[in-house]
């Protein structure tokens, strides 16, 4: 699959991207870009919105796959992230500066 600019400015499900968005995306990829595993990491890195993009052009199935791995992964890294600032609080534990 190819996503060019047009894409972007006139989306299937109609959520147009935001103009800071399309000029990332046209500075990224001015002759747009294949999706490829390669190009979804540049797009993240870059600081392009593949939220969005998934949320516009995944079919229903694969959007829901999507949200359900996006979710979950989410939920796992903020546990990991506040398991001993929790752990500490509930324990009633003071910390030292």
């Amino acid at each position: 699959m190819k996503v060019t600019v047009k894409d972007l400015e006139a989306p299937p499900r109609g959520k147009r991207a935001c103009e800071e968005q399309v000029i990332l995306f046209r500075e990224t990829f001015p002759r747009g870009c294949q999706v490829t595993a390669a190009n979804i990491r540049k797009a993240q890195t870059v600081g392009l919105d593949i939220g969005w993009w998934a949320e516009e052009f995944l079919s229903a199935a694969a959007l829901r796959a999507y949200q359900e791995e996006a979710t979950a992964a989410a939920l796992k890294a903020y546990q990991e992230a506040t398991a001993a600032t929790t752990l500490i609080a509930v324990l009633g534990l003071k910390e030292k500066p």
